[in-house]
């Protein structure tokens, strides 16, 4: 064996200790002692409808970002796959972090000197946004290890999925697949067509990068896309329009598209709901249906 490759294994032995030290001591201290609902942990927005469902306006989160929380049956179950396909194929097997998959990417970090690799899960994933860890160093990559554990232990595997679904990063501010469906492609995650779920589904990856808004079309998201959609069409049945519709560029919307109609009685209804959240001690709920009909209350504005 090559001393390269002897101080590669000490190197392996010594992350696995350490991983283990780090998460006893975490395991110990309890970070998610009384937390229930991984919906808490961050504000949320306000989606605000007419009577008929018509978009009225989506607000920002106390943090200025734009996160609609999305209970995980309302999300498209392709969306679902198509993520855990990008990110974690092996998500409902592992305790919270893949070993190999962590020594890949440490061998290639930090003993190549290659481009980084992270190799973390998508329990990992989501303790580093919960945390804001940073894990651009071992201490950091342990740590987020830890506290992966710690969520495995506390959370089913649809509760985890559910929370990184809502909370992971689409560029800009937007966070979750709630906002990034309405804010993207101006609808919800019921309603989403195959070129749009395998979009969604590449953005958190680099969301600086392919989150950006270009009018001959993002070409670093169209070509992770395209890698996707040639893994999703070895395991699925794909149209002629699907497939003819996953050749053309995607134009997304952005934020300063956004609706926001009747916003004196936008405004009121909020500040109403506002009242009633203190009363309560509770936020603002995600959706608010409200009594408005968007269609009357434009032909009355023409003779105001």
């Amino acid at each position: 064996m090559t001393e390269r490759h002897g101080h590669g294994r000490w190197w392996v032995m010594l992350f696995l200790v350490a991983a283990l030290l780090c998460g006893g001591y975490v395991l110990r201290h309890d970070p998610l002692r009384g937390t229930s609902d991984l919906r808490d942990w961050r504000a949320q927005s306000t989606l605000l409808t007419d009577r008929h469902g018509r978009w009225l306006r989506l607000t920002l989160a106390q943090d200025e970002q734009y996160r609609l929380w999305t209970p995980l049956e309302r999300i498209d179950p392709r969306l679902r796959e198509a993520i855990l396909m990008k990110e974690d194929r092996y998500f409902y097997y592992e305790p919270g972090f893949n070993p190999w998959s962590l020594l890949r990417g440490a061998y290639r970090t930090y003993l190549r000197h290659r481009h980084p690799q992270g190799g973390s899960t998508i329990t990992m994933q989501l303790a580093r946004l919960l945390w804001n860890i940073d894990t651009r160093d071992p201490r950091g990559k342990l740590r987020q290890i830890a506290y992966a554990l710690d969520l495995e232990l506390h959370f089913s595997k649809a509760q985890i999925l559910e929370a990184y679904l809502n909370y992971a990063p689409f560029g800009r501010n937007i966070q979750g697949v709630g906002a990034a469906s309405r804010i993207y492609f101006g609808h919800g995650v019921e309603g989403l067509s195959l070129p749009e779920l395998l979009t969604l589904a590449v953005l958190p990856q680099d969301p600086g990068q392919r989150g950006r808004i270009d009018r001959d079309g993002n070409a670093a998201l169209l070509a992770a896309r395209q890698r996707l959609y040639a893994k999703w069409r070895e395991h699925h049945p794909v149209t002629a329009a699907e497939d003819a519709a996953l050749r053309l560029p995607m134009a997304l919307s952005s934020v300063a598209q956004l609706p926001y109609h009747a916003p004196w009685f936008v405004d009121q209804v909020l500040q109403e709901e506002r009242t009633r959240a203190l009363l309560r001690q509770g936020g603002l709920p995600s959706e608010l249906h409200t009594s408005l009909d968007l269609a009357m209350q434009r032909i009355v504005c023409v003779f105001c």
